[in-house]
C-alpha cells in the first residue's frame, strides 16, 4: 500500500522549527529573490555616491535597482508608510546622506576654485537678512508678480525656468489642445 503524501499547503503552513506558527500561514522575511542589503553592496554605493556618481548609478552598479536603494533610504530614515527601519537600514541611510554631502562638498569646493563667480551666483545669494552677490528681495512682498528677482538669475536660468514653466502649463492645458499643437523641445539660445 502507497503512503499518503501530505498536501502542499499543509507543508507550507506548518509551525516554524523553533514552535512558532508562521504569521499568515508564510514564512517571515525577504521574499525569495530580492535582493539584500549585505555590507559589500553598502560599500560599493556608499564609495560610488563619495566619488560623485548618482544614486541610480550606484545602484546600477552594485547590481540593485534605484528603486530597492531608495526603499532602503525611506525605511533607514523613518520615511517609508509601511515598512519599519532596522538598525542595518538606518546605518546604510546615514552613510549614504554623508556620502552624497562630502560629494557635493567636493564639488563646490572645485567649483570655487575654477570659477568663483559661479560659485557666488549660485551659492551667496542675498536674502532680506543678509547681503550677498545678488539683489536682495525686498521684506515683505515679492520682487516681482512670481517673487523672484529676474536680474539675479543669468540667461540660462532664465532660459531653464521658461522652458520648465511650458512644460507644466502643457500638462495642465494638454486636453484643449488638438495634438502637436505644441513641441516639447527645449529652445536653445543662439550664440551671441
Amino acid at each position: 500500500m502507497a503512503a499518503k503524501r501530505t498536501p502542499l499547503r499543509a507543508v507550507r503552513a506548518a509551525p516554524a522549527r523553533n514552535g512558532a506558527p508562521p504569521i499568515g500561514g508564510r514564512k517571515r522575511g525577504r521574499p525569495r529573490g530580492s535582493p539584500s542589503l549585505t555590507k559589500q553592496v553598502e560599500d560599493t554605493i556608499v564609495a560610488l555616491l563619495r566619488s560623485g556618481a548618482t544614486l541610480a548609478a550606484a545602484a546600477g552598479a552594485a547590481e540593485v535597482s534605484v528603486r530597492t536603494v531608495r526603499d532602503w533610504l525611506a525605511r533607514g530614515e523613518d520615511r517609508h508608510p509601511s515598512r519599519s527601519s532596522t538598525p542595518k537600514l538606518r546605518r546604510f541611510a546615514r552613510r549614504v546622506r554623508q556620502a552624497m554631502a562630502e560629494a557635493r562638498t567636493l564639488a563646490e569646493n572645485r567649483l570655487f576654485e575654477q570659477d568663483p563667480k559661479a560659485w557666488l551666483r549660485g551659492t551667496a545669494r542675498a536674502t532680506p537678512d543678509d547681503e550677498g552677490w545678488s539683489d536682495a528681495p525686498s521684506r515683505g512682498k515679492p520682487a516681482g508678480p512670481i517673487g523672484l528677482s529676474l536680474q539675479s538669475l543669468s540667461d540660462e536660468e532664465i532660459d531653464e525656468a521658461l522652458w520648465r514653466l511650458r512644460l507644466a502649463l502643457d500638462e495642465v492645458l494638454v486636453e484643449r489642445r488638438p495634438l502637436g499643437s505644441v513641441s516639447a523641445n527645449r529652445p536653445r539660445r543662439a550664440s551671441a
